[in-house]
This record gives structure tokens, C-alpha cells and sequence, in this order.
């Protein structure tokens, strides 16, 4: 035994000393009434590290080293996700089925927030690294996959594959993040992977654009092959691997097996995506009234009700423990989080679509004027994680978020009206600084209220409400944009062949607006403008119901 296996003091133990010195691993304490001789016999037998032990208790494993294969992941998952935005027109175009590209797209949508929910529990019987490895392996065979389809509907199925890794390839890095490090220091880390994320979603569409060009779209899904694997190299290496302590990931397999709740898991996965299908579909490829719409709702409205039932009644390990959602300190963040990702979709969708249709901008050169909401979404991260860190306190910066999103908010709605310069179009800054902030504070929110064994299963929740306030964000943009812009210009046109001809074309392509003759142009663009300000006014209740639920939070003081 050395001298830095024991810790001396001269004074009676305390439990938070005791604490301390368990988590800076296989340490002997010695106090005043600490035997030595029963010191040196514990060290002589006490069992040999093994690798996870040695990377958990190696502080140079933390910091950068702890980040770096983790963020990895993240960069791709999130670029994957702008590239194929960029390039699924051209892929469906290759197949000769334009009027299913948008499934390339709702696929991985479909995937990604119905499993998101599984990897809390499932990370809590196998272990987050087991899971966080395999989440990988799903994304790249749904990569290679779409890289080699030979048809359209190959092609889809590989997105959904892919969307299945993907849902894990950022929750359990945040579960891991949650294990390795102080809760204090969780914020500035999560802040951290929220730049590499936003970077990747900025570089994505571009990157993709360019390699569809130069190489072919097959290529910008073969191409991500080597820094997965280099991802999954990394993380083997250098991650141990973490799970709640009373959960038994040593056990062998069919142990394991044994704790998955498969019905419940069955029965969620099923509900989201009969919820989302109609909210996806509706008002686009099929009318908000047509029956489908209602008897997939009525659908989803069953399952849920069935999966209530399983998980209350019957699930000896639930795959969502429903008492959560009977507690305020988790419902808050939730709705928050859900409220959150409204916004920053509103924006995406909305903004660039906006200077296509006043400034005649084309879609690059429109994408620019997102670069202050990115900007704004990294400062709000960090500014968030300095102060959590700081002062303990998550409630201020939740609250805070909802206010600056609704200043933007409420600042485009009364100063865009169609001539808006550079100054004006640095609005979004705001809104991106609201929504950076807000993402880093609802995640310490839940941190601090669940206990080791429940955080992965709420952070799945939290996760599954920041995809449904995602969707939900964008089918009401598009929505709220379709209706009053056919309200408006029926308004001023007047109701005719002419006028609804003329909404058919608009709706399905913006450029045809330039072909207008001017008078009909500027109703046009006029009506457009009125539905923007409702989208924007919209996002605004959004803020506002955010900031009552940020006001009802706990504000409970994170320990050092």
C-alpha cells in the first residue's frame, strides 16, 4: 500500500467525507479511530481494478478525453439529418418516385422518436456503453443500406434503421455524461455537445449538396461508414461503461433478456407512431379530413390506452414508469421541453421560406439568415452551463429562455413586414439564445429530480417530448401558413377557378410566384406575410406557456 491509497484525518468521519472519497475510487480513509492494522488487510485483498473501474476513477479520462468520442457521434447523427434534407428530392428523383421523397424524411423521423423512449431502460439493464455501441452499429447498417438500395422503399427502410440509431447516438451520451461528471458539470458538457449538434445540422446541408454534386447522393450515406466506425472504436476504448448500481449489467444475457418489458415497448412504439403518421401526412399528402387521419388518431388514442394499462397493471420492469408523470418536477421540464422545440422548428421552417418569398432570396442564400439563431443557440447554451455551474440554479435560465424567445417572437411579428433589412433579420439571434439556454436547463431540471436509476428512463422522456415538439412545431408552421395564406388571398382575389388554380401552383412550388403578373404578385406575397405573422404569433404562445411552466418549477439548488 502507497500513501495515496490513504486518506488521513484528524477528525471524526462525516458521511459526505465518506461520499467524497468513494467517488475518487478504491481509497482506505483513516481517522483518529480507524484501525490501521484493518486498513493494510482490506488493501492486501482487495480485488484487482478492472478496465471500467480504471477509466472511472482516471480523472484524465474526463474532460476533452470523455467528449471527444462522444461528440463524434453527435456531429454525424446531426449532419446526417440536414444532409438528406438537401438531397432527398435528388434521391427519390433517381427512383422516379418524387411523390414518396417526403418519406425519406418522416421515416427516420418515425424511428428516431418512437425508440427514444426504449434506450433509458434498455441502457439501464445493459449497461449506457452497451447500448450507446449499438445505437452505432444501427446507424450504420441503415447508412449502408440506403448507400446500396436498389429501390425506393429499400431506401426508406434504411432510414428508419438509421433513425433507430440515431434516437441513441445523443440520449445516451447525455446519460453518460450524466454518470462520468458532477451534475454541475453536466450543463457545460451538454452545452458542449449542443454546438457539435448545431455544427453538424449547419455543415450537413451544404456538405451533402456539394458530395451529391461531386460523387453522387449514394456516396453522402457510404461515406459516413468511417468516422461511425472510428466512433465506435473510440467509445470502446476510452468509455467505461456506466449503469445504475442496482442494476444488474453482469448478469448474463438471458437475465437480461428477461427484464425487457417487450409488450409495453411494443405497445409505445406503436403509439407514437400512429400519433405522428397523421401529423406528419395530414394537409400534405392526404386532407386534415379525410378518414385515415381520424382512424389513425383513434388508433393511437387505443394503444395508449392499452399501454397505460400494460405498464400500471401487469410490467414487473415497465419500459416507462408511469408514477413519473405524476410528479411536478418532471411534467415542468417535459412540457417546457416540448414548448422549446417548437420554436427553433418554427424558425427553420419559417425564416428562410420568408426571405424566398419577399426578397426573391434563393434557398442558400435565404439559409444565411439562420446564422443568428445558431449563433444565439451556442452563447445561450454557454452562458446556461457558466451559470448552473456557478450558482446551482436551473430555474432562472428556463425562465429566461421563454422571455428573450418572446421578445424574438414578438419583434419579427410587428417588424417584418416584407422589406427586412440585415439589423431586423438579426432577431433570430434571439430566439436562438432562448432556445440554447432552455435546452441545457430542462435537462439539469430532470437530472436533479430522478434518482441514478431513473435518469436514463426520464432523460427518454424529455428526449421523446423535444422529437413531438419538433414535429408538432413544424406541422403547425405548415399548417397555420396553408390556411391563412388560402384565407388572404381568397380574400383578395376573390373566391374562383383563377384563385384556387392559383393557390394549387404556390403551394406546391415557390418559384412559380415569379411568374405572376405584379398585381396578383403582391396580393400574393401579401397574404403569405399575414401567415407568416400568425406562424411567429403562434410560437409567441408557445414562449408565453413555457414561461408559466418555468414559473411553477422548483428552484431547487444543485449540490457541488
Amino acid at each position: 500500500m502507497t500513501s495515496r491509497h490513504i486518506r488521513v484525518l484528524d477528525h471524526a468521519i462525516t458521511k459526505a467525507e465518506c461520499k467524497m472519497a468513494k467517488s475518487q475510487g478504491p481509497l482506505v480513509v483513516v481517522a483518529e479511530r480507524t484501525p490501521l492494522l484493518e486498513a493494510q488487510v482490506e488493501s492486501d485483498h482487495a480485488p484487482k481494478p478492472s478496465q471500467d473501474e480504471v477509466l472511472l476513477k482516471n480523472k484524465s479520462q474526463k474532460g476533452i478525453w470523455l467528449l471527444f468520442p462522444l461528440i463524434i457521434g453527435v456531429f454525424i447523427a446531426n449532419a446526417d439529418t440536414s444532409l438528406v434534407l438537401a438531397t432527398y428530392t435528388t434521391i427519390s428523383s433517381d427512383f422516379s418516385s418524387l411523390g414518396n421523397s417526403s418519406w425519406l424524411l418522416t421515416a427516420y423521423m418515425l424511428s428516431m422518436c418512437s425508440i427514444q423512449p426504449l434506450y433509458g431502460k434498455l441502457s439501464n439493464i445493459f449497461g449506457r456503453k452497451a447500448l450507446l455501441l449499438f445505437a452505432y452499429i444501427l446507424f450504420g447498417i441503415g447508412n449502408l443500406v440506403c448507400g446500396m438500395a436498389p429501390s425506393m422503399s429499400v431506401a426508406i427502410a434504411g432510414r428508419f434503421i438509421a433513425g433507430a440509431g440515431g434516437a441513441g447516438m445523443s440520449s445516451v451520451v447525455s446519460y453518460l455524461i450524466a454518470d462520468l461528471l458532477p451534475i454541475r458539470e453536466v450543463a457545460a458538457y451538454r452545452s458542449y455537445v449542443n454546438i457539435v449538434a448545431t455544427v453538424g445540422r449547419s455543415c450537413g446541408g451544404p456538405l451533402g449538396g456539394k458530395l451529391t454534386e461531386m460523387i453522387g447522393w449514394r456516396w453522402t450515406f457510404l461515406c459516413q461508414a468511417p468516422p461511425t466506425m472510428m466512433a465506435i472504436l473510440l467509445v470502446s476504448y476510452f468509455i467505461p461503461s456506466t449503469a445504475p448500481a442496482t442494476s444488474n449489467t453482469h448478469g448474463n444475457l438471458r437475465q437480461q433478456i428477461r427484464r425487457i418489458d417487450f409488450l409495453g415497448s411494443l405497445l409505445l412504439c406503436k403509439t407514437i407512431i400512429l400519433f405522428l403518421l397523421p401529423i406528419t401526412m395530414g394537409g400534405n399528402q392526404i386532407p386534415w379530413d379525410h378518414p385515415s387521419i381520424w382512424a389513425l388518431f383513434a388508433g393511437a388514442m387505443i394503444s395508449g390506452v392499452v399501454f397505460v394499462l400494460v405498464e400500471s397493471k401487469w410490467a414487473v420492469e415497465p419500459v416507462f414508469p408511469l408514477p413519473l408523470l405524476r410528479r411536478w418536477d418532471i411534467v415542468a421540464p417535459y412540457s417546457c421541453c416540448c414548448k422549446t422545440w417548437h420554436k427553433p422548428l418554427y424558425m427553420i421552417y419559417s425564416i428562410p421560406l420568408y426571405f424566398q418569398i419577399t426578397a426573391n432570396s434563393s434557398p442558400s442564400v435565404s439559409g444565411y439568415y439562420l446564422v443568428p439563431a445558431v449563433m444565439g443557440n451556442t452563447i445561450g447554451g454557454l452562458w446556461t452551463a457558466a451559470h448552473i455551474k456557478r450558482t446551482g440554479l436551473f430555474k432562472g435560465p428556463t425562465n429566461l429562455a421563454a422571455i428573450v424567445a418572446g421578445l424574438c417572437h414578438a419583434l419579427i411579428v410587428i417588424r417584418w413586414n416584407g422589406s427586412t433589412g440585415v439589423f431586423e433579420a438579426c432577431y433570430a439571434f434571439l430566439g436562438g439564445l432562448g432556445t440554447g439556454a432552455s435546452h441545457s436547463s430542462t435537462f439539469i431540471a430532470v437530472t436533479a429530480a430522478t434518482s441514478e436509476e431513473e435518469l436514463a428512463i426520464a432523460g427518454g422522456g424529455l428526449y421523446l417530448c423535444g422529437g413531438l415538439g419538433s414535429v408538432l412545431g413544424v406541422a403547425a408552421a405548415d399548417s397555420t401558413l396553408r390556411v391563412v395564406f388560402k384565407h388572404e388571398l381568397v380574400r383578395r382575389l376573390g373566391k374562383s377557378q383563377f384563385t384556387t388554380g392559383i393557390i394549387h401552383h404556390l403551394l406546391k412550388d415557390i418559384k412559380y410566384l415569379q411568374e405572376l403578373p405584379e398585381v396578383i404578385k403582391v396580393a400574393a406575397v401579401a397574404s403569405y406575410l399575414k401567415g407568416f405573422k400568425c406562424d411567429f404569433g403562434l410560437a409567441l404562445v408557445c414562449c408565453m406557456i413555457s414561461l408559466v411552466l418555468g414559473l411553477l418549477m422548483e428552484n431547487k439548488r444543485l449540490p457541488l
